[in-house]
């Protein structure tokens, strides 16, 4: 790549603090064949990894510190971001009493065996159904697995035939990306889809600014994971006021407000 001077990273969330992973090693290589002098800039909206340690913390961190910030509230109040609007009454159905821990997070195996309940899947997409009324038009629903979100797509189905479809990593990828482009069609289209379950995929990154519902069914002790899976709702979009957040899980309760 010859000298580089500047380096701008996207999401930089994914740098490890610790001189450990691709990003570090990748840059590391620039610092040593190309400039001992490379600048590295990062942009995320969430300066923190995974177990909630700052980017500029850790045993041999890439960043010295935040060059400059905007704040969720800031935003929102400029127009920029479109607020959440959360129902206290939703109730908490997935129990996450005797779920593992491990590396911060709670063990995929045995959350499954917490959420991939029928009895529990039927109370809560009949809960979605209940609260969206007529008034969301776009709603986007996290799972944990992918039969999990099978048996949620299933569930959604039988209800109503809201042209609902699903995204997981098994989604081939023609497939996915002809969802995605149904999905950010007007409600109203005929080959729109207006109901997306998926599993991990819809989170950093993902532009559907008209989604206007979003059901958290995969609980995470992960404050990256719940802000990014938030962010997906806040942003702003033509005739949107809000985003109705539905967190089934004890997520909310337990890392507090998204801003």
């Amino acid at each position: 790549l010859g000298k580089v001077h500047i380096l701008l990273v996207d999401e930089c969330h994914n740098i490890n603090p610790n001189n450990s992973g691709q990003y570090r090693e990748f840059i590391n290589d620039l610092k040593r064949f190309g400039n001992p002098h490379l600048c590295v800039i990062g942009f995320t909206g969430t300066p923190f990894r995974g177990d909630g340690v700052w980017l500029w913390q850790g045993t041999e961190p890439l960043f010295a510190g935040t060059a400059t910030r905007v704040s969720m509230d800031e935003l929102l109040l400029q127009g920029y971001l479109a607020p959440l609007v959360v129902e206290g009454d939703t109730p908490q159905l997935v129990d996450t009493t005797n779920v593992k821990v491990s590396g911060g997070d709670y063990v995929v195996r045995d959350l499954d065996i917490a959420a991939n309940d029928p009895e529990i899947i039927e109370k809560t997409v009949n809960d979605i159904f209940l609260r969206a009324s007529t008034d969301r038009k776009k709603w986007l629903i996290f799972c944990v697995t992918i039969d999990h979100a099978h048996a949620v797509l299933e569930r959604v189905n039988y209800i109503t035939k809201t042209n609902a479809h699903i995204v997981t990593s098994h989604t081939p990828q023609g497939e996915r990306a002809e969802t995605l482009r149904r999905y950010k069609l007007p409600e109203n289209h005929p080959d729109a889809v207006n109901c997306l379950v998926n599993v991990a995929c819809l989170t950093t990154g993902f532009d559907a600014p008209e989604t206007d519902l979003i059901a958290l069914l995969r609980p995470t002790k992960s404050p990256v994971l719940y802000v990014q899976i938030a962010g997906r709702g806040m942003r702003i979009a033509d005739g949107k006021k809000d985003c109705l957040w539905l967190d089934y899980t004890s997520t909310t309760k337990d890392l507090g407000a998204v801003n």
